[in-house]
């Protein structure tokens, strides 16, 4: 004789606790009109000027090189949106949006990450579109050790943030072969000189900067950037319950999406095409 086999909850993914980019980045502070996109005044990137003293006449002077501010940038935002289908004899409508709503939650970091390198929902700005080659490093010149690629963006950073914090865009990967070029505090991993590491999932296979060759099975792009920050929306389900239902083929559909913009400046944004086996 047949039994019905008791249903049991479905097994759903903690979140990492480290290296996700939303655990890691602010959130922008302005009003709800940003889903239209947003305009800001990008950090001016140049340092401080130095003269000699004129000890006889030490008032300061006025007569100096003025630093033309950087143009506003326009960033527009993007949607994400997810659905689940299952058999109305399986599944209540409520149940679906209880698997989506957390299947949501979960991967909207790696949706996140992966606009940020790519900005192929956006249309707009883009580590991948932004990047220059680091300072010794061309573009072309053939993939490097990890070790070495950090070394070189983290002395770019030095050139374009004049000792400001940035951030350093891994996959999970790159950033195990990096694990004794990091330092750990609490829940956040640096380098050694106090540039935030993210390495979420949503940077594996990175994006190739615009006009260069996408990286093999054993390489991978990483990037660096200034501070990154974020808007999103708190998802929604889209349709009531009785939307939901298909009765001819007696199974539910359920809808959620939401909204989200990415902000950082295009200045520092650098990268490096990194081979990986040569790293203890």
């Amino acid at each position: 004789m047949a039994y019905l086999k008791p249903t049991v909850p479905t097994l759903t993914p903690a979140p990492l606790p480290r290296g996700r980019l939303l655990d890691l980045i602010p959130t922008i502070s302005t009003d709800a009109r940003w889903m239209d996109g947003v305009s800001w005044a990008p950090w001016p990137s140049r340092n401080v000027l130095a003269s000699s003293v004129d000890t006889c006449n030490p008032a300061p002077s006025t007569d100096i090189d003025r630093y033309g501010c950087t143009p506003y940038v326009d960033q527009q935002s993007f949607r994400l949106y997810d659905a689940l289908t299952g058999g109305a004899i399986e599944f209540t409508a409520g149940e679906l949006k209880g698997l989506l709503s957390d299947r949501f939650a979960l991967i909207a970091s790696y949706a996140f990450a992966k606009e940020l390198l790519s900005g192929a929902a956006s249309g707009g700005n883009s580590l991948s579109q932004a990047a220059h080659a680091p300072t010794g490093l061309a573009f072309g010149s053939g993939a490097v050790p990890v070790v070495d690629a950090l070394a070189f963006l983290e002395a770019e950073l030095a050139r374009t943030l004049f000792g400001g914090q940035g951030i350093i865009h891994v996959s999970p990967a790159v950033m195990f072969h990096a694990r004794e070029h990091r330092e750990r505090d609490g829940d956040r991993w640096t380098t050694p000189s106090g540039h935030l590491v993210v390495f979420d999932g949503g940077y594996v296979d990175a994006v190739e900067p615009t006009g260069q060759a996408a990286s093999s099975a054993t390489e991978e792009w990483i990037y660096a950037s200034g501070p990154v920050a974020y808007e999103a929306t708190n998802p929604r389900f889209v349709g009531g319950d009785d939307d939901a239902f298909e009765l001819e083929r007696n199974l539910y559909e359920v809808y959620m999406d939401s909204y989200g913009l990415l902000q950082f400046d295009a200045d520092p944004v650098t990268a490096a095409l990194v081979t990986f086996g040569t790293e203890s």
